[in-house]
């Protein structure tokens, strides 16, 4: 019986799933996919259910007006897409917009469902395209509400409205824990690593101060 001669993919293919640090990265790249995708739904539809929630309830928390089923679940049979459809019909989206997210959507799935051969055929690859598509959408929809509902609802803007600029620059803290994510799928964690360097360093300085107060109170008992 011969043996099967190995081919260039299946080689490769091996060597991608064998080779620890590509392993690494690649799960990496897939964990991220996921939790940004996440990070998504939740500037779409959130944000809109907040928008749409007219009374508490101690037991379900929020709870959504009939608002929200007429003016946006309405919309279609997909939450997340029914959002997206009112950001667009709001302005802040565009059809394409919507068309990159179907496709985000779809890779989505085959990260969460089709892990095992991300991680081990040279045909498939998590996309980073799609990452970054995930985080330019997330950055739109987040600047877009800050101008366009948090001005006008926001009491902490009675007084000073933010210029162009501000608003050009202002960052909410899901696009800056986004695009950390996005810049360690990419293999780069030195911003990361820098934040990390300077927390550490406040929480010493914080522990010494909080050390020191207290041998002072005890030195005056």
């Amino acid at each position: 019986m011969t043996t099967p001669t190995p081919t260039k993919d299946t080689t490769a293919s091996w060597e991608k799933f064998l080779n620890p640090k590509t392993l690494r990265q690649n799960l990496v790249a897939a964990s991220v996919y996921l939790a940004a995708y996440e990070m998504l739904k939740q500037a779409l539809i959130d944000q809109l259910r907040g928008f749409y929630s007219n009374s508490w309830s101690a037991e379900d928390g929020w709870i959504v007006s009939e608002s929200y089923g007429k003016k946006v679940l309405s919309l279609d049979k997909k939450e997340m897409v029914a959002c997206a459809k009112w950001f667009r019909n709001s302005g802040a989206l565009t059809d394409d917009d919507l068309l990159v997210l179907s496709d985000i959507a779809k890779h989505r799935n085959t990260v969460a469902h089709e892990l095992p051969s991300l991680l081990s055929s040279v045909e498939q690859e998590v996309s980073l395209t799609h990452l970054r598509c995930i985080f330019a959408l997330t950055i739109k929809i987040d600047k877009w509400w800050l101008r366009e509902v948090e001005l006008s609802i926001n009491p902490a803007f009675d007084e000073r409205q933010p210029t162009d600029e501000e608003l050009e620059q202002s960052c909410s803290m899901r696009m800056l824990f986004m695009s950390l994510l996005v810049q360690v799928a990419e293999g780069d964690d030195s911003k990361l690593a820098e934040l990390y360097e300077e927390w550490r360093k406040q929480s010493n300085t914080a522990k010494q101060r909080s050390s020191d107060t207290a041998e002072q109170i005890g030195k005056t008992r």
